[in-house]
Formats: structure tokens, C-alpha cells, sequence
């Protein structure tokens, strides 16, 4: 995940702790402000391209982390996102049914 921050669109990289279709949780980087508009590009899978948008950092916590809304993004962005999340939790779903079956052996 890259996240530009300042008048100089200083490129800073960091990783997404959550994700859901209305925003993301960053680690860090602490240069980011609440209320502070960044544009970010976000990397689902390394074959596809970059989701690209804005957002505004909405709090932080004592971890550290920032919350991102997004404010800019394109329909087809946001589509991928819900279908990555989606995704990701039908196979987090599965992981832990096949983890719970009695061992067939």
C-alpha cells in the first residue's frame, strides 16, 4: 500500500490492517493527520492493477493505526474491493470448516 502524503505527494509505504468497502485501516504511518486528504493506491493481488483513489484519515488509535474513508475512488475500484473482501471471507469461512471436521484417518 502506498499512501502521498503532503503538497509534495510524498510517496510513504505501509499495509492495510482492515479493509471493508467505505475505507481502510492503515499501520501507521504516524505523519498522517485526522482530517488530512491522502490519495493512495492499494495493491489486492500482485497480478492486478493498483486500486487507486482518495481518502480522508478519519482517527487514529494508540496503535498506531489510521482510519481511512474513502472519498474518491471509481465504480469499478470500489466493485473490486467488495469482490476481494468477499472473497476473502468465503475462504476464511472454509479454513475454518475444514479446520472443525473430525480427522477422517
Amino acid at each position: 500500500m502506498l499512501v502521498y502524503v503532503g503538497k509534495d505527494r510524498r510517496p510513504i509505504r505501509s499495509y492495510t490492517v482492515d479493509l471493508a468497502g467505505g475505507g481502510l485501516l492503515l499501520a501507521g504511518p504516524d505523519v498522517l493527520e485526522v482530517g488530512e486528504d491522502v490519495e493512495f493506491q492499494l495493491m489486492l493481488a500482485p497480478e492486478s492493477p493498483p486500486i487507486v483513489g482518495v481518502g480522508t484519515v478519519v482517527r487514529s488509535d494508540v496503535k498506531g493505526h489510521r482510519a481511512i474513508t474513502f472519498s474518491e475512488m471509481s465504480e469499478v475500484n470500489r466493485r473490486r474491493v467488495v469482490r476481494f473482501i468477499f472473497a476473502s471471507e468465503r475462504a476464511e469461512r472454509r479454513r475454518m470448516l475444514e479446520a472443525n471436521e473430525p480427522d477422517s484417518s
